[in-house]
């Protein structure tokens, strides 16, 4: 889910770091997809997306999906 999100973040904004350092994580990398540098909560790397990217594009989704 959150992978897809990604893509589409960086399909409507051009911004090829929101995979880049989203994915950027070494831990257990086969089961987190890169969303992870440690165990537990401290080691979540967020999602490299402005407020307004995602704003927008969950509004995109939001209007797509009703």
């Amino acid at each position: 889910m959150r992978s897809e999100l990604e893509r589409q973040i960086q399909a409507l904004t051009g911004n090829d770091e929101v995979l880049s350092e989203g994915q950027k994580g070494n831990y257990k990398k086969d089961v987190f997809m890169g969303h992870c540098d440690a165990d537990g909560q401290i080691g979540y790397v967020p999602i490299a997306a402005s407020k307004e990217n995602m704003s927008l594009t969950v509004t995109k989704i939001w209007k797509e999906t009703n």
